[in-house]
């Protein structure tokens, strides 16, 4: 199997696993520990994003996939300050609550801050030293 398809699935599958984390964190949030509660679904969110970004640009280094995702989550937050009925609509479902989110919060910033820079670090210091030749 060729190297890239191999990274690609590796990072699919590393983004299912958080996907299913971040879940997990939401539905069991009454047995967790306050702060996973409320931060461990934004922090694994954006190591999601940075997982995806590493499926999407195989080439790109992990530095580049960092700064990415960041960007995209921040962009994300920022967007939910925009209010319209159509945009209110699709926030109330589930994909619309999981992807473009609900609702803006300043503490977001730090949780997809923590988030993207842990995906860095585990792409750039375990995967591919160990994982990904």
């Amino acid at each position: 199997m060729d190297s890239e398809v191999r990274q690609k699935i590796f990072y699919a599958m590393t983004a299912a696993v958080t996907i299913a984390t971040g879940l997990v964190t939401r539905a069991f949030k009454d047995f967790l520990p306050s702060n996973n509660a409320l931060y461990g679904g934004d922090t694994l969110w954006a190591m999601m994003v940075d997982f995806w970004a590493a499926v999407l640009f195989t080439s790109w280094s992990p530095l580049r996939i960092l700064f990415l995702s960041i960007i995209f989550s921040f962009s994300i937050e920022v967007s939910q300050l925009y209010h319209s009925p159509l945009i209110d609509t699709l926030r109330s479902t589930l994909p619309g609550r999981l992807v473009p989110g609900q609702g803006f919060l300043v503490s977001d910033f730090f949780c997809y801050s923590v988030g993207a820079c842990g995906a860095f670090f585990c792409d750039r210091y375990l995967v591919r030293r160990f994982f990904l030749p």
